[in-house]
């Protein structure tokens, strides 16, 4: 009676481990559409003083949202935002009425994202809580989310003390004690402090200027540095050449004529940093400073001393192209005759070239350019800095130094006058500013 039941447990033993392997996976977490991470500098502050905190926010949906903005706290019976920065922690507004810090951009495109933090003020003592941040968007309805920017307390100047400590050995022990990690605490959290500026600053440099920069190193200051180093060596081969032998031989005419190309391809591309980009941008104003007085300099050694010379030199430029050859530029010297005559501005611009190279303060005119030339391009490379992690050194020899200090007064005083007081200061400034920008260089970053 019993036998018809063992076919029916057979079943049950079978059909169980078949119908735990039909279960469902558990599915993967979807990404969040809008992904916020956050943290503070530091997870307590001394009632009454501040601490600050940073956000980053990304756009994972495929539509864009806007009227980004973060706060107020979820605690602001103790702690409340006091400043806002968005994408430049350096540049630090005031939060709106209601306790909130709005984004920039305000409309944050699929994909993008942004950074912002502030400031957050401490009003009265607190136990350590986590404090949380409520950040709103419109996207296709209002929308908001909660985020924890990590724990905070507020303690008493006597509780923060006693923090740091954990052994009394006596009250002078104590007294000492506390004060070398007192400081010692200081001194630690203003370097935390300075190396989250330091990596936010990294962060927003890098998704903001890099860009920029590398555009201006590519287009701009790059093809400009080039063509001044290849004018400085024809121009020196030239001389060189011209003491030895007479320039109708032809290795000695050629090296004059290729100066006089690269000099106007420099020049060229010094028109174009002028109009397009309004002038010489570097991370280093005294830089700044060194490329421009030492290429004022130039200029009133050559092309500054007449009216007449500064008409050559434009007339020249507007008949130079950017991406000009030797070959086509020397055939506007020279013309392609019977048919082609030369172009008249080209042959002006030669003969008052060629004269200046062969005069007497040319040599002095390309000294101030040789010593500039190392600064130029040691300032093109320092945004790479964050990338590769270190910097060559500045090349800088004691002439291109001793060059460099008589930049400042400009223009320089007569030679048989004494220096104003005036004067005086002036050089005295420029001398501290350079040696300070030089023992700079060799920690730069």
């Amino acid at each position: 009676m019993q036998r018809p039941l063992l076919p029916f447990l057979a079943f049950l033993l079978l059909a169980a481990p078949l119908a735990a392997d039909t279960q469902d996976t558990p599915a993967a977490p979807s990404q969040p559409e809008v992904e916020v991470t956050s943290g503070l500098s530091s997870p307590y502050v001394r009632n009454g003083r501040t601490v600050n905190f940073w956000l980053r926010i990304v756009n994972h949906s495929s539509h864009a949202i806007s009227n980004l903005r973060v706060g107020p706290l979820d605690a602001p019976r103790h702690f409340s935002i006091v400043a806002c920065w968005a994408a430049d922690p350096r540049s630090k507004d005031f939060p709106a009425p209601d306790g909130t810090c709005p984004a920039a951009p305000l409309t944050l495109k699929p994909s993008q994202e942004v950074s912002l933090g502030g400031t957050i003020h401490a009003f009265r003592r607190a136990n350590q809580q986590n404090i949380g941040a409520i950040v709103q968007w419109t996207a296709l309805a209002p929308s908001s989310h909660e985020v924890i920017l990590g724990p905070l307390s507020s303690d008493s100047w006597f509780t923060y003390y006693l923090e740091t400590h954990t052994v009394l050995v006596s009250f002078f022990g104590v007294a000492l004690l506390a004060g070398l990690a007192y400081l010692l605490k200081f001194k630690f959290e203003s370097w935390r402090q300075r190396k989250e500026r330091e990596l936010a600053r990294q962060a927003e440099t890098w998704t903001q200027l890099l860009k920029e920069a590398g555009n201006f190193s590519l287009n701009y200051y790059l093809p400009a540095d080039g063509a001044l180093v290849n004018f400085l060596a024809k121009a020196r081969e030239h001389l060189k050449l011209f003491g030895a032998a007479p320039e109708t031989d032809a290795e000695v005419h050629l090296t004059a004529r290729l100066a006089f190309f690269h000099w106007a391809s420099f020049e060229r591309r010094m028109l174009q940093i002028q109009r397009r980009i309004h002038g010489i941008h570097f991370k280093n104003q005294t830089a700044e400073d060194i490329v421009i007085n030492a290429y004022g300099r130039f200029g009133s050694l050559f092309y500054f001393q007449t009216q007449r010379s500064r008409e050559i030199l434009d007339a020249l430029l507007d008949k130079v192209p950017l991406q000009a050859t030797s070959a086509k530029f020397l055939r506007l010297l020279d013309g392609s005759p019977p048919y082609v005559p030369a172009d008249p501005d080209v042959t002006a611009a030669w003969d008052m070239f060629h004269s200046w190279l062969h005069g007497d303060q040319a040599n002095e005119a390309l000294c101030f350019l040789e010593a500039m030339q190392p600064i130029f391009l040691f300032e093109i490379n320092r945004p790479y800095y964050y990338w590769y992690g270190q910097m060559d050194a500045l090349d800088l020899s004691d002439d291109h130094l001793a060059d460099l200090r008589r930049l400042v007064p400009y223009p320089p005083p007569d030679a048989h006058a004494e220096m104003t007081a005036t004067q005086r200061a002036e050089e005295k400034d420029w001398h501290c500013k350079l040696d300070e920008y030089i023992e700079g260089t060799k920690k730069a970053g």
